[in-house]
């Protein structure tokens, strides 16, 4: 069965540098895969060359078996869903009309009613609603991410109307976040795979991979280091290997989630005088 998202052997380079080198991956219909590597590892370079955004020097990405390079962009649109790092607006829009943004290229089938209904819901659960009104330039970097995290719920919605089978890519969503919008960003994610979205995100926190993966691609020097199962993957050996740091890996109960304890760097003080 062709799965909604594959990469075959994809390579990238600047000048004589390789970012990125033979690395194959695919992503199945209501699976979320996570991808985890340190800094420079080829996470971001990875997902770009998914998303169509920038061309492999050798390699395919397909979706549904069609090569990325010939779906037409409106349609594309529909298919695929991208929450970057960051989103750099220059023209002065409202927050509102940056989530519409998502919803008015693709929505074709759509009318006033229906756009209007889905651009309200993904204000309400991206947390964004008291903000429509509000320049995007504005809001401080994690009400801009949340903004750009309605747009998707708005575009995959939209994009619903024209193909049930979607991707949502989504590199380091959560950095900007605080903790309650990461928990729920996360859990978003999890919600559209179990709706059967192939959804694909960069996280740099282990303990929230092995947490919300289905399956995890190690990334290490732009090559692609395993693939698996978090509790096969995130390992000592594999945090050591690849992080280049000690730490241990212990198991929760029940499910046996790994997460990640590191090690006490400083003894404990003495108490302070009364």
């Amino acid at each position: 069965m062709t799965a909604p998202l594959e990469g075959h052997g994809l390579t990238f380079r600047v000048g004589a540098k390789t970012l990125l080198e033979d690395v194959s991956l695919s992503v199945g219909s209501g699976r979320l895969t996570v991808i985890i590597g340190p800094n420079g590892a080829g996470k971001s370079t990875l997902v770009k060359l998914l998303s169509g955004e920038t061309a492999p020097a050798s390699g395919r990405v397909l979706y549904g078996g069609e090569d990325v390079r010939s779906i037409e962009p409106w349609r594309l649109a529909c298919l695929r869903v991208v929450l970057p790092q960051a989103s750099r607006l220059a023209f002065p829009f409202t927050a509102g009309e940056v989530v519409r943004i998502g919803i008015d290229g693709i929505g074709r089938g759509l009318g006033r009613r229906d756009r209007d209904a889905i651009l309200e819901e993904a204000l309400r659960r991206a947390d964004v609603a008291h903000l429509a009104t509000r320049a995007y330039q504005s809001l401080s970097g994690g009400e801009q991410q949340r903004t750009q995290f309605a747009r998707v719920l708005a575009q995959l919605a939209a994009g619903r109307s024209v193909s049930r089978e979607q991707v949502l890519l989504l590199d380091e969503p959560i950095a900007s976040l605080d903790l309650k919008h990461q928990i729920a960003l996360l859990d978003a994610a999890a919600e559209f795979a179990a709706d059967g979205v192939a959804v694909l995100a960069v996280l740099h926190d282990l303990n929230l991979a092995a947490a919300y993966a289905d399956d995890v691609l190690v990334m290490s020097r732009g090559r692609a280091a395993a693939f698996g199962p978090p509790r096969e993957i995130i390992t000592d050996s594999m945090v050591s290997e690849v992080f280049d740091v000690a730490l241990k890996v212990g198991a929760s109960p029940g499910p046996g989630q790994p997460f990640l304890i590191p090690p006490r760097r400083r003894t404990a003080s003495a108490s302070p005088a009364p």
